[in-house]
């Protein structure tokens, strides 16, 4: 290990939360604020981002429903959302004036992949994850 370090964003309906961690796991500062519009928050989550100027990864989790094809134009664009301000934002384009490589996903597909990394899922090949918050169910096979 390199003691690299790497950021993660969840971006919630309701509330952001930011994190800096190294490649142990162990997390070295947090974030948390309201999702309010978006330029006001994410002008919180780059001023927070840009104390650590050698992040090599921002992992994103971001509520949705969000284009998550990168051959796309619209890659990282938020579609039709209750939160008005958010409709066809790219949540990507002021995140990309940050250094660091960006993963994009849906926040729901983080906690999946959550689980299978260091929760209930870890080991498994092939889960059903269920978040009980939506009453929906969300499967992720893995091979």
């Amino acid at each position: 290990m390199d003691n690299a370090l790497y950021g993660g964003l969840e971006m919630g309906g309701t509330k952001c939360i930011a994190v800096v961690g190294n490649d142990a796991g162990q997390l070295q500062q947090q974030l948390h604020i309201p999702t309010t519009d978006p330029e006001e928050t994410l002008h919180q989550v780059l001023d927070f981002f840009k104390d650590y100027p050698d992040l090599k990864a921002i992992g994103i989790g971001s509520f949705g429903p969000i284009n998550l094809d990168p051959a796309s134009d619209s890659y990282g664009r938020l579609g039709k959302t209750p939160k008005h301000d958010w409709v066809d934002y790219d949540i990507l384009s002021p995140l990309r004036s940050l250094p660091a490589e960006l993963l994009l996903n849906t926040d729901v597909n983080c906690s999946a992949i959550g689980e299978q990394q260091y929760g209930s899922a870890k080991g498994l090949a092939h889960f059903v994850y269920y978040d009980s918050r939506y009453g929906n169910w969300w499967q992720l096979c893995l091979e």
